[in-house]
This record gives structure tokens, C-alpha cells and sequence, in this order.
């Protein structure tokens, strides 16, 4: 709902009976800033509620006096529905066509939920009724005025028009630092009081800005320019007045909706972006999918670079178009980075601290001393403004996290930065993380391998084959395997599981087999070794359960001593290729107190292959055992 001050002048388009009326469909005012209230004007009539709810225009007499003054309806359309009406009062004897041009705007601007959308409706509006050459349309962002809209029949560069800082000598800011309308009646008054405003050719001009306020919170303006001198009179500046209001009402409630919607899209993209980084220890995949996520909702680009000896190295490059990643690519190989630059990346990363370029303007370029070459590039790229945010975790800056904005038209602010700042720690912390599990991984495989045969004796009676490797890529575990011929021609043969992960697992491991090998060394008996490897851990406190799978084969004998302890179950593979589990009498693991173990002579067949193995090989997380072992035999 709109109201205006009354108009001195008779048969204008407002006095002080005269308003406009923004409704939902029961008639309740919709949008209505402080202290507007449309009481003079009575309820929102009953037939034109009637007619809106049908998608219909409505005109007749104002309740209740009637005579001259006249309303007039027109339906809101909003997302293909009716949502509410604007009604409006005018002069029977003006004629009602200024009124009603004015109604199909008001309700085009109440229905807009777009702001550039909106910024068409106004500008071009504007300029049709009221015979203008050049119209804008403003919103306060922060310290300067952002132009979303700029209609014009004249040459116009646009790039001089997209930012203008509100303490400018220019009428759209002068309008909204004070509050009132700016009237500058002809070109010597312009010349005067804002030099250089139009070029010389242009000839005599005249000009209106009206401030986009909603109750006293000013939201922007908006300006029309004419192509000759002029007064304004109060029929004109209460169309433009009306249009003003409802301009503002509309730039509000957009705004909170982008506002939401923002807010939702980053926390859509902060959880998303957190996923992944905690599924996955390889960064890199992990750090090109946080740039994907990043693209188009936060940015319009998103590149990340990492550290390493002093210089970066680009691991992600995000835009919905693959040529200008291309692009990009080429800006980045032909001008990298000087690290000791003391802006941008370089800079974000020496110091720790982020760096925020609202907006890309030449004098920008002229700071940064860019040649004409860079210059098309940052050009075809169309950048508009830029985020840049450090990768920092456990005091140490690993790299850069950047967030671009290009031709979507959109700038970053001041309040963006806590959240890019939040996501660069999480991204960094997950970077740090993955580091280090690299290198205790490296540790614990160097361990691992150092330790383990990688070949055997050769024998005229068996052959033996190992293959070993980690499951996945998320740590190594104490996994041990060991074949020793023995001097009378018997083989031992073993497959163990230190139970546990990582570094702490595979020592254990070390020291375990390096203890099951000195007691075969001693007496290879399976009861008498597994036996020494309890009392060991029962004099020493050692805390870790092991699970063996212990062999002696019997040369020529056609037999084998198998003892198993919480292991699980050697599979036997004849040369038809038929199978069978071997089964033999289990005990706890290692390091349980058990007693004598038990041990089971196997008869084995020519030909036959026996498979020991360690869990990593059959289990699934929740699958059942049975259902590995099953897939196992079938291999």
C-alpha cells in the first residue's frame, strides 16, 4: 500500500484524497512501509476484490462521496497467480488513462520478484509515460549505490554506471544522502551543480530522482533524464512519486527474499561442501569438488591454490562454462603469480588475512599495473568483484580459497567474508588432516614393507606366492604373512592380523613376527609356538589380540598340521578347480589366555592349493561374513 502527500496544484493525479492502495486478496494492505495507512480511502471495494480474484480490471466511483473522484484495479500477478490488487483514485475529470497506466505498473512492480526484472518494469515505464531518453533505477548497497537497471535511447557506457558511492557529486546519490526529491531543471543548473554529468553534444537537458524509501530506511532511487528543459509539475511527480513507493516496497521485499534464499544457499553449500570434506582423505578430489559446489549459487568462479616451495600450484578451477576454464587456465600460465605481489592471492597468503574487492574497476586495473594484453583477458572474463580467503589450519597458511564474480552481475561484501572465512578452515583443517594421514600412512607402509619377505626359497616340493596390499586408501593395519623352510624339509607357513590400524598396529606386527620366528627357530611344533607367543604377551602386559593362521606341511606325506587362533578358515583349491573350506579346530586369539591349543592334521590332495588370508580380504561393512567367504570360494 503507497500514499502520497497531497498535491497543491488541482487536478493532478494525487491530493489528499488521492492514493495508492496495495492489497492481498481480502483487501489487508500488502507491503505497507511505517506508518502508511490508506483510512481516508475507505475498505478496498467489494467489486474490485471480486473482479481481482478473477484475474479482472475494475473502474467505478469512490466510496463513499463519489463525484469526481474515481478508482480503478488492477489484479497482481505473481509466479502465473493472483495474489492481490492495486487500486487507485483519480480525476474523472483529468480522465482516468494516466491513472490507469500508472495502475498496470504498480501491479507489474507488486507482482515482480526479480530485481532486475523490476528494474526493467521501472526504467522502461518511466521513461514511456512521461517521455524520457535515459532512466535508472539504484539500490543502496553498503556505501554506494549499485545500478541494477539502466534504460536509454542515448550512447551509455555502461561500466561507468554500475557503482556510485554515496558521498559522489552525482543527483542518484544526492537523493538518497538526503531524503528528497532532485530536480535539476536545465542544463546550466545540472552543469552546475554536478560538472561533467552529460557530454557537450548532448544539449539542453533536464532531469528528476526521486529516493526509494520505505518508511524512514532508504533503499536506492530512482532517475529520468529528458532531452530538453522542463518543469515538473505535481501530475508528473505524483506518477513518479506513486511509482517510487511502490519501487521501494518492492526492492524490500525482494530483497529479504534473496536475503532467505542466500542464506539457505550457504548453508546448503557449507553442509554440502563439509560432506564431502570429511569422506574423503584424497584433498584434491575433495578440494575440486568444494569448487564445483561453490559454482553457480556463491560464485560465478571458485579456484583454490595450494602452497608448496613458495609458489602455488593450481589444484581446482570451477565454472558452469568449460571454455572459460580454459580461459582462466591460460591468464593463470601466461601471468602467474608474483609471491611477493602485496595484493591478491600472493598477499592473502603471506599474511594470513583475507582480501575483498567489492568491485573490478579500471582504476583497479591501474593499481594493479595490468598490460593491455592482461587487461582483455580480465575483460573476456568479465570480473566483476572478488573474495579471496586463506587456507589456514594449526597456524600454518597452506594456500588460498577464491570466490569471483563475473558476468552474473553480483559483488561480494563485507558480510560474505565470516562465511568464506568458516568454509576456507574447514577446507584447510581437511587439507592438514589428509597430510598428515599421508605421512603416518607412508610411515606405517615403510614399516610394513620392511618387515615383510617379498620372496621365499625355492623348493622342488611347493611353491609359495604372496600378495599383499592395504584395503582402500585409509590406513594400513598389522596384516603379517612369513613361509621359512625348515632344515628337515618341512615348510611353515603362516597369516596373522595384529588387530588395530596405523602405525601403533604395524610395530606390533613387527614385534610379533619377529618373535613367532625366533620361537619356529627354537621348535617349529604349532602348540609349543603359539603357547610362547601367550606367555609373551602375558610377562610383557602386552595389550594387542593377533589372529594366526599357523601351517606346518608335511613333505611327501601328503598332510598338514594346521593351528588356528580367532582366525579365519584356510580354503583349499583342488587342480579341477573345485574347493573346500579346511576344517580345523579354532582358539582365541594371541595374547587370550587359553591353555594348550588345539591342533588338526589336514589331509592334503596333488595338486592342491591351500589360501590363507587375512579379514580385509572377505569382509564387507554390513554384508555378513558368510557372504564374502561364499564370493571368495567362487573366485
Amino acid at each position: 500500500m503507497t500514499s502520497r502527500k497531497p498535491s497543491s496544484a488541482p487536478g493532478g493525479l494525487f491530493d489528499a484524497e488521492r492514493y495508492v492502495v496495495v492489497a492481498d486478496l481480502d483487501g489487508r494492505p500488502l507491503g505497507a512501509g511505517p506508518g502508511r495507512s490508506h483510512a481516508s480511502l475507505g475498505d478496498v471495494p467489494g467489486e474490485a476484490l471480486a473482479a481481482a480474484r478473477r484475474g479482472e480490471c475494475w473502474a467505478g466511483p469512490a466510496a463513499p462521496s463519489g463525484g469526481a473522484l474515481r478508482l480503478r484495479s488492477v489484479p497482481i500477478h505473481r509466479d502465473g497467480k493472483v495474489v492481490g490488487l492495486v487500486v487507485l483514485a483519480g480525476d474523472a475529470r483529468a480522465g482516468m488513462a494516466a491513472t490507469a497506466d500508472l495502475a498496470r505498473v504498480v501491479a507489474d512492480i507488486a507482482g515482480t520478484t526479480d530485481l532486475h526484472v523490476l528494474a526493467k518494469v521501472v526504467t522502461a515505464s518511466a521513461a514511456e509515460v512521461l517521455g524520457a531518453d535515459s532512466a535508472s533505477l539504484c539500490v543502496l548497497d553498503e556505501d554506494a549505490l549499485r545500478v541494477v537497471g539502466l534504460h536509454s535511447t542515448r550512447p551509455v557506457d555502461p561500466s561507468q554506471w554500475r557503482r556510485i558511492p554515496i558521498v559522489a557529486t552525482n543527483p542518484l546519490a544526492e537523493a538518497v544522502r538526503d531524503g528528497e526529491v532532485v530536480v535539476g531543471a536545465t542544463r546550466a543548473e545540472i552543469d552546475r551543480r554536478w560538472p561533467g554529468l552529460f557530454p557537450p553534444e548532448d544539449g539542453e537537458r533536464s532531469l528528476i530522482v526521486l529516493p526509494l524509501m520505505t518508511g524512514e530506511r532508504r533503499v536506492g532511487s530512482v532517475g529520468l533524464a529528458f532531452p530538453e528543459g522542463r518543469d515538473f509539475d505535481d501530475g508528473s511527480r505524483g506518477y513518479l512519486g506513486a511509482l517510487a513507493d511502490s519501487c521501494a516496497q518492492a526492492i524490500e521485499r525482494i530483497q529479504a527474499t534473496m536475503t532467505a534464499a542466500a542464506a539457505a544457499s550457504k548453508l546448503r553449500y557449507l553442509a554440502d561442501a563439509s560432506t564431502a570434506l570429511a569422506t574423503s582423505l584424497d584433498y584434491e578430489s575433495t578440494l575440486r569438488r568444494v569448487a564445483e559446489l561453490a559454482v553457480p549459487d556463491f560464485a560465478d568462479w571458485c579456484a583454490i591454490d595450494l602452497l608448496e616451495e613458495g609458489s602455488f600450484r593450481r589444484v581446482a578451477v570451477s565454472h558452469v562454462d568449460p571454455a572459460k576454464v580454459a580461459l582462466a587456465q591460460e591468464l593463470w600460465e601466461r601471468y602467474p603469480p608474483q609471491m611477493d605481489a602485496p595484493t591478491g592471492a600472493p598477499a592473502v597468503a603471506r599474511t594470513g588475512v583475507s582480501q575483498l574487492v567489492e568491485h573490478v574497476d579500471d582504476a583497479l586495473l591501474d593499481q594493479l599495473a595490468l598490460d593491455d594484453d592482461q587487461r582483455r583477458l580480465v575483460r573476456d572474463l568479465q570480473l566483476r568483484s572478488g573474495l579471496t580467503v586463506p587456507l589456514t589450519a594449526r597456524g600454518r597458511t597452506l594456500g588460498v580459497l577464491a570466490f569471483v564474480y563475473a558476468e552474473s552481475g553480483r559483488s561480494y561484501s563485507r558480510a560474505d567474508v565470516p562465511f568464506a572465512e568458516d568454509l576456507a578452515r574447514r577446507a584447510a583443517l581437511a587439507i592438514d588432516n589428509s597430510q598428515l594421514h599421508t605421512e603416518t600412512l607412508e610411515v606405517a607402509l615403510q614399516l610394513q614393507r620392511a618387515v615383510l619377505p617379498e620372496t621365499f626359497a625355492d623348493s622342488d616340493r611347493w611353491q609359495v606366492a604372496v600378495h599383499y596390499r592395504p584395503a582402500g586408501r585409509t590406513d594400513v593395519g598389522g596384516d603379517f604373512y612369513d613361509a621359512l623352510t625348515l632344515p628337515d624339509g618341512r615348510l611353515v607357513a603362516l597369516v596373522g592380523d595384529v588387530m588395530g590400524r596405523g602405525v601403533a598396529a604395524a610395530a606390533a606386527m613387527a614385534q610379533v613376527r619377529a618373535a613367532l620366528r625366533a620361537f619356529i627357530a627354537l621348535d617349529p611344533d604349532p602348540r609349543t609356538v603359539a603357547g610362547r607367543v601367550d606367555t609373551m604377551f602375558d610377562r610383557l602386559d602386552m595389550s594387542q589380540l593377533v589372529t594366526l593362521l599357523y601351517l606346518v606341511v608335511q613333505p611327501g606325506a601328503g598332510s598338514m598340521s594346521v593351528l588356528s587362533a580367532g582366525h579365519l578358515p584356510a580354503l583349499a583349491v583342488a587342480a579341477d578347480g573345485s574347493t573346500r573350506w579346511l576344517e580345523v579346530a579354532g582358539s582365541p586369539p594371541l595374547g587370550v589366555a587359553a591353555g594348550e591349543r588345539p591342533v588338526t592334521d589336514v589331509a592334503l590332495r596333488p595338486g592342491e592349493t591351500v589360501l590363507a588370508y587375512s579379514d580385509g580380504l572377505v569382509e564387507r561393512r554390513g554384508e555378513d561374513l558368510d557372504d564374502g567367504l561364499q564370493r571368495l570360494a567362487a573366485a
